[in-house]
């Protein structure tokens, strides 16, 4: 690098402060910290199961060595785990600390956070290391896929409501409730603790509420007819 001062009529002298928002000295340390290439990365955030995310090669610069190691860890923490494990990408690479030279791709299997953590060795000076780390959500918006198999369309005043039969497919943990409306709008919650008697004829509005953990809430409604 030069440079040249035109013009000058005096004892003009220039100091060079900093190349690139690094910071120069006339120390022969390595102290300048590196920069990890990474306007690219679209990846944090929330995401859905089955997307396939892309790990790109990250690039590292540094103003004073060109001797960097870049390398990065996938890991995964399913919803309600402790710990976090180690992604395989799609070529069956278990991605801990391997060398970003090269472009990975994984499969988002189920709910949690996945966490990705990039680090960058200063081979040169191994007190100068660097790092950068994000996370990606993936949190379960599904609704319960809820299918009413029995339920009584009529009944007779006086008597008691049946609670309706219904099946759950794409959920294990989940919770219900069931409204009746009256025809005056009067509503009533029933549940398997709490019951109701038709005391009025006409149409009642049964509104079925299944919902699980994240309150991904589906509902199923009929009509009862009470004469």
């Amino acid at each position: 690098m030069s440079i040249e001062i035109k013009g000058s009529t005096g004892c003009d002298s220039i100091k060079l402060i900093s190349i690139n928002e690094t910071q120069v000295s006339d120390v022969n340390v390595d102290l300048a910290p590196f920069y990890i290439e990474t306007l690219h990365d679209n990846n944090a955030g929330e995401k859905n199961v089955g997307d396939i995310i892309t790990i790109p090669a990250y690039k590292s610069f540094d103003l004073l060595t060109p001797y960097l190691e870049t390398r990065v860890t996938v890991q995964y923490r399913a919803e309600g785990a402790k710990k976090f494990e180690t992604v395989v990408s799609k070529d069956s690479v278990s991605l801990s600390s391997v060398l970003s030279d090269r472009d990975y791709q994984f499969e988002i299997a189920g709910f949690g956070t996945y966490k990705i953590s990039v680090e960058v060795y200063d081979l040169y000076n191994y007190n100068n290391d660097n790092s950068y780390s994000y996370q990606i959500l993936v949190v379960d918006n599904i609704k319960p896929e809820v299918v009413i198999t029995s339920a009584s369309t009529s009944a007779s005043v006086g008597s008691n409501f049946t609670i309706p039969k219904f099946t759950v497919s794409n959920k294990d943990d989940f919770k219900w409730y069931v409204t009746v409306k009256e025809p005056n709008s009067i509503m009533h919650y029933v549940d398997d603790v709490k019951s109701f008697k038709f005391t009025s004829t006409g149409k009642h509005t049964v509104t079925l509420v299944v919902y699980d953990a994240n309150y991904n809430t589906t509902r199923v409604t009929y009509t009862v007819v009470v004469k």
